[in-house]
């Protein structure tokens, strides 16, 4: 295996050669991706001759992503949301978070907590990560306020009013036998 800072190939690549080293599994993928950026230096089209071949865009902009080494191998090898989303981020962010626990506020509590990219909620994600950046504790919280100011509001059901020993209904509908107990429960 050749060092990370020099380049794996001495030679132009060929498709067969990108292809070769894709199908030899983990120990390829790395190759793979440095003969898929040597390809796309030397020739703008080779992108629609791999696509015509079947490969997707969701391999070859990652594989690209890792020839150029923008994104670690183990992030590309990923299926958990949050470390695909770190795989967006800096290399510097994907080296520290792929060991390291990331700041994440907690808005019950109001505090930071320290969890792994790999636990993370969905929500969390969504609060944590920023196009291709991590965001701070301080613009996690300014998202969440924002979120929650941006929230659309309970729809009010117009259609009824409850009083305090009757029930005016202002339109005409339907109801459920359930709701009319809940409503006499209101009134009781």
């Amino acid at each position: 295996m050749q060092s990370e800072t020099s380049s794996p190939l001495s030679k132009l690549s060929t498709i067969g050669d990108f292809n070769a080293a894709l199908s030899r599994g983990l120990a390829g993928l790395a190759e793979a991706g440095a003969h898929l950026v040597n390809l796309l230096d030397n020739d703008p089209t080779v992108r629609d001759k791999l696509r015509a071949l079947g490969f997707s865009p969701d391999l070859l902009g990652p594989l690209e992503r890792v020839g150029r080494r923008l994104m670690k191998l183990e992030l590309f090898l990923s299926m958990n949301a949050g470390r695909r989303r770190l795989s967006g981020c800096s290399m510097s962010d994907q080296d520290r978070f792929s060991t390291e626990p990331v700041a994440v506020y907690d808005p019950e509590s109001r505090e930071e907590r320290l969890i792994r990219v790999d636990e993370l909620s969905p929500e969390q994600i969504r609060m944590v990560f920023a196009r291709g950046s991590i965001r701070s504790v301080a613009q996690q919280r300014t998202w969440w306020s924002e979120k929650q100011q941006s929230a659309p509001a309970p729809e009010v059901d117009f259609s009824y009013q409850i009083k305090k020993d009757h029930i005016v209904i202002l339109k005409p509908m339907i109801v459920r036998k359930r709701t009319l107990l809940d409503w006499f429960r209101e009134i009781a």
